[in-house]
């Protein structure tokens, strides 16, 4: 079973975009062939070369198609985002789709550590600790949302350990 990670409010007024793409993307898969997210783990420890079978989106190269040298990945975890939370992800020298989910993987992995010394501004449902169940293991991702210019957010879902690929 898995459930999406919902996505904290996005003050687009604060928003700083550094470029502007050739095109909007909107909504890339990175998921696998069955819907299903990669977990931030194997992004992190596997080759990008193994996983690009089953998920037919990490061939792909729309994400650097676009133009741009580097995109803003935001990050609106439920309760966190007062913090504003921004990570610069490079797409200089990436071949494919692949390689920018690894780079997200990473940029999450980065977030998780800041976050689980902040205390959230909310009731903690979403709260990131360092025994939580939110982690590198269980979160998954399915795609990158295209929000305006370089600007872009993760989905991402929370995966038992029986449905994790």
């Amino acid at each position: 079973m898995s459930r999406n990670i919902p996505q904290g409010k996005l003050d687009t007024a604060s928003f700083r975009c550094k470029r502007m793409p050739r095109a909007m993307l909107g909504r890339v898969s990175l998921a696998y062939s069955n819907g299903a997210g990669i977990v931030l783990y194997d992004l992190l420890h596997r080759p990008v070369q193994q996983l690009k079978g089953r998920a037919p989106g990490l061939n792909e190269q729309s994400l650097l198609a676009i133009g741009l040298p580097e995109i803003q990945l935001k990050f609106c975890w439920p309760g966190y985002e007062p913090y504003d939370f921004t990570e610069i992800i490079s797409l200089s020298g990436l071949k494919c789709n692949g390689q920018v989910a690894a780079a997200v993987a990473c940029a999450y992995q980065m977030f998780l550590q800041k976050a689980s010394r902040l205390q959230p501004y909310d009731d903690g449902r979403y709260a990131i600790a360092p025994n939580s169940r939110f982690s590198i293991h269980s979160l998954a991702l399915l795609g990158l949302r295209h929000v305006y210019g370089d600007i872009f957010v993760a989905e991402l879902e929370l995966q038992d350990r029986g449905m994790m690929m």
